[in-house]
């Protein structure tokens, strides 16, 4: 029976563990064996005791096929649809596990994952259970790289089974308020995941909109080359694309607007 969780992570204060601020990476589809990820080694007569010591199954990392961005912001208030397509490719079945670090203050509006173009509901775990599952994940410290991705919220989904060459897709949306300081307002979405720091991605769409409050008097990406198009004075249309994109950095948008007709209103 295939089961599908979603956990919801909030306000998990381990800063001894994982440091004061929140992680910044793209949403990644960690693989794993089902249940334990370690198996015995056969036992070597030779040696009496101690035994060798457990082998480890190597598991290759899911391939992220597509990722498509999909951005509204209003005034200082940006609303993210993100859709994600993993591919596993390794030649026995596996278990995944999804995570994406949101940004702070940031609000689930909805989510759902997709088994073969059709979308599944999730469990939400409360807080409370979320931590415990999130300790013990720390505790047995399977790979310390996870520890990358884990923020004050995070967005958990537990995805099996997964088949060889299957692909999964998550696809969720979330609010943010984005933050002005020295007249500009920038937006960031995170691109760069560790796991797939050695990979390309397969295809990378992001596109978006900013319906400001004022006059927008500049608008640029210091990271990308991001295509922008003027509507009227207050409204501005962006976009980028890229095959086998491997990012160096996240993606940063920022604007100003005229601070008088601001003040005004």
């Amino acid at each position: 029976m295939k089961r599908f969780i979603m956990f919801v992570l909030s306000g998990i204060v381990l800063g001894s563990i994982l440091g004061s601020g929140p992680a910044r990476a793209q949403g990644i589809l960690y693989l794993h064996e089902p249940g334990e990820i370690f198996l015995p080694q056969p036992p070597d007569e030779r040696i009496i005791p101690p035994p060798r010591p457990p082998r480890l199954i190597r598991t290759q990392a899911a391939e992220l096929r597509s990722l498509e961005v999909q951005v509204e912001i209003e005034g200082q208030t940006a609303t993210t649809v993100l859709d994600q397509t993993f591919r596993n490719p390794n030649n026995r079945r596996v278990e995944g596990t999804y995570m994406f670090p949101l940004p702070p203050d940031a609000v689930i509006r909805d989510m759902s994952l997709h088994i073969d173009g059709k979308p599944v509901q999730c469990e939400v775990v409360e807080a409370q259970k979320a931590r415990k599952i999130y300790e013990d994940i720390v505790r047995k410290a399977r790979d310390p790289a996870l520890l990358e991705y884990v923020g004050r919220d995070l967005v958990r989904l537990r995805i099996f089974p997964i088949e060889p060459n299957q692909t999964r897709r998550v696809a969720f949306k979330y609010s943010q308020i984005l933050k002005r300081e020295f007249g500009l307002t920038e937006f960031t979405f995170p691109l760069v995941g560790r796991q797939q720091a050695e990979a390309p991605i397969g295809q990378v769409s992001v596109s978006g909109s900013i319906d400001a409050d004022a006059p927008i008097v500049t608008v640029y990406s210091p990271t990308h080359d991001v295509e922008f198009r003027h509507i009227d004075p207050r409204t501005c249309k962006f976009g980028f694309e890229a095959t086998n994109h491997k990012p160096a950095t996240h993606l940063r948008i920022l604007y100003a607007v005229s601070e008088k007709e601001l003040g005004a209103s």
